[in-house]
């Protein structure tokens, strides 16, 4: 649960994105299909260069040292996005760098909290990965019940539920290796 949980909750807040900013953009905003195309492709390529940056953190030090470094740059672009949906609940582009921020933080977290939620027990590797995927697949579910029932189109709701699935994630995973550290 050390590393699943956190992943999950990082998992959650990303779906959330992908259902709901549609919405956002389109409808509420009134932006054309084209731009938020590039806006997708944005934050997508954010998590394409978290990815190589996991690589290479990877090689040089520990998976929880780079666990530490995404949720941190995770935390700080959750943090802006919660301060976005406050006083900027209306300006789009923000919004756009701040899922950035998260994207590149979710994208360096998420391969070190996989491995080590897959590694986590001795059991078949065929009885981890479905475990472990029928927990992301909840997660996912989870995330679309949320953006349905909170689901106003605006940025200050998905700021907030992508802020908080944020921080659950790094206080579930600060609180876990504390208990573990302690034992």
């Amino acid at each position: 649960l050390k590393y699943m949980l956190p992943y999950s909750f990082l998992f959650l807040g990303f779906i959330s994105w992908i259902v709901e900013s549609p919405f956002i953009i389109l409808e509420t905003l009134n932006r054309s299909s084209i731009e938020f195309g590039w806006i997708q492709v944005l934050v997508f390529c954010m998590f394409i260069v978290g990815a190589q940056i996991t690589r290479i953190l990877i090689e040089k030090t520990s998976s929880n040292f780079t666990i530490t470094i995404g949720l941190i740059v995770a935390c700080i672009g959750g943090i802006l996005l919660a301060l976005c949906g406050i006083a900027y609940y209306d300006y789009l582009y923000f919004m756009v760098i701040c899922m950035m921020i998260i994207s590149l933080g979710v994208s360096i977290a998420f391969g070190p909290l996989n491995r080590g939620a897959i590694d986590a027990c001795n059991e078949p590797m065929g009885r981890r990965t479905a475990i472990f995927s029928t927990y992301v697949s909840l997660f996912g579910v989870f995330s679309v019940l949320l953006v349905t029932i909170f689901n106003d189109k605006t940025i200050s709701n998905l700021s907030f539920l992508i802020s908080a699935t944020i921080l659950f994630a790094v206080g579930i995973y600060l609180k876990m290796n504390r208990s573990l550290t302690q034992d």
